[in-house]
């Protein structure tokens, strides 16, 4: 569901001939061509439709009432006017929207799942099935995925075994997850190279000869790729199929999502992937531990202070102080630009029930605005900045500082953006052991930063409601209220 950028708060869709979506700060409306809303409301009244929405995977549609069609009139003057013949109807709002870009390979994999059901599904029992199969049809609300795109429903004909969306399945779905498993490629390199997905051609680039000789890559990407060229020029291949028999066209159908499901299967992500980061918090459990016990019962207390909605994390590891906001209440977006520490904070989250989103994003390079012209899917800082009450940077300034080389007076500017109310921030001073680390025998370059620089730094953007030295360090944690 392709979105065209209008202004930070107003987003209108462009890519679906048969409608829009037109969404702003509080609302998100769907505009359905008046000549397909015969069809577009049987398949809402369904009893297959009611159920996935019921579910929470489908996004909640309604029609929207009269006064509803007024004031969307009132409202988006504009677009009511350039397209007269429309019917409006009304979607729950997912709060915080992710792209692809931004997922953990299981997060990728439980999209293509869930995909790949409710095509099923609805061919099964409605003859309804879905002609888009794309990972930007999907969002996550908290660690749930949902399909927001209700115009990819269609009525499928019965003589016609194909499934239309098959490739693009393939190639926004299974072939990222492919090369993610046996190369390590970020899902960020993929999407933010190829959005519409990995060609097949290109992902063989990828692999040597012998690698491509192993099962899953032989089936997925060397032959396709060998059968791709020498299709190239038939034009046939995109023909639309009848065949005599609409029971051989439903076999042959079930067979393309079996095929599709085993395939997904063999490409989910290992169960545990390693790196430098994912037993950062475990290791300070054991090696520090009245360290992370005094911060753990800092930030529980502000917490509870503060009885933050919504809270962000960033550099949030592994999640343990994400946990912790979560359970309190808050739904949380938590950041991180190790995608194997993401994965981890996902995998708990979603096991849980958490109202978590953990996404991979480097704050100090966030997400920039994709698609045509910049416009289809806004930065992380269009859809961040003044959406939290409660922002969390907790050991994640000091490498801001160093490794990005950030000013402080950014870094907090930045801070205030984020948050409409409080902070709770860490101060790790230059003579710490690991900034020490990061700075690599660069010391003097941050020899001017003491704590109370940090503090006059933070008092442009923040009052310091209280602040406490945290045990076997040097570090000092503090809770902040914005100005």
């Amino acid at each position: 569901m392709g979105k065209r950028f209008r202004s930070l708060n107003r987003f209108e869709s462009f890519r679906d001939p048969l409608g829009k979506v037109v969404l702003d700060d509080t609302d998100v409306w769907r505009l359905v061509d008046a000549r397909e809303n015969g069809a577009f409301g049987d398949l809402i009244r369904s009893d297959v439709f009611t159920k996935w929405q019921r579910s929470g995977k489908v996004v909640s549609t309604r029609a929207a009432d009269q006064s509803e069609r007024d004031d969307f009139t009132h409202r988006f003057a504009d677009t009511s006017s350039s397209t007269p013949e429309f019917d409006l109807y009304k979607h729950e709002r997912v709060w915080f929207p992710s792209f692809p870009y931004e997922w953990s390979p299981q997060m990728l994999y439980d999209a293509a799942e869930m995909t790949l059901e409710i095509a099923g599904s609805f061919f099964a029992r409605t003859g309804w099935s879905i002609k888009d199969a794309s990972p930007f049809n999907v969002l996550f609300r908290g660690s749930e995925p949902i399909f927001i795109d209700i115009l990819s429903f269609e009525k499928r004909d019965p003589h016609d075994p194909i499934w239309v969306p098959y490739n693009q399945f393939v190639q926004t779905f299974l072939l990222p997850l492919l090369v993610n498993k046996e190369l390590g490629l970020p899902m960020q390199s993929i999407f933010f190279t190829y959005r519409d997905g990995l060609p097949v051609t290109e992902a063989a680039k990828l692999f040597g000869p012998l690698k491509k000789l192993k099962p899953g890559i032989l089936s997925l990407v060397t032959l396709p790729d060998l059968l791709s060229k020498k299709a190239e020029g038939d034009a046939s291949l995109y023909k639309p199929k009848s065949l005599d028999s609409a029971e051989k066209a439903e076999f042959i159908l079930e067979q393309s999502f079996k095929r599709l499901n085993k395939q997904l299967a063999k490409v989910a992500p290992a169960g545990h992937r390693e790196s430098k980061w994912t037993d950062y918090t475990k290791f300070n459990q054991e090696t520090i531990p009245d360290y992370m016990a005094a911060k753990q019962a800092f930030v529980m207390k502000a917490l509870e202070e503060q009885a933050p909605k919504h809270v962000l994390d960033i550099g949030c590891n592994t999640g343990f102080f994400s946990f912790l906001a979560a359970r309190s209440g808050a739904s949380v977006v938590a950041l991180d630009h190790d995608e194997a520490v993401v994965s981890e904070v996902y995998k708990t989250a979603r096991k849980q029930k958490l109202n978590l989103l953990p996404l991979v994003v480097n704050i100090s390079r966030p997400t920039p605005r994709m698609g045509w012209r910049y416009s289809e899917n806004p930065s992380f800082l269009d859809r961040a900045l003044g959406r939290f009450d409660l922002v969390m940077m907790l050991a994640v300034v000091h490498h801001m500082l160093v490794q990005e080389r950030i000013p402080l007076r950014e870094i907090m500017r930045l801070a205030a953006d984020l948050t409409t109310e409080s902070l709770i921030v860490e101060f790790v001073p230059p003579d710490d052991k690991m900034f020490r680390r990061l700075t690599r025998g660069r010391d003097h370059l941050h020899k001017d930063l003491t704590t109370e620089k940090f503090t006059e730094i933070s008092s442009e953007f923040f009052q310091i409601v209280r602040s406490e030295k945290l045990p076997d360090t040097k570090r000092e944690i503090f809770l902040m209220t914005k100005k």
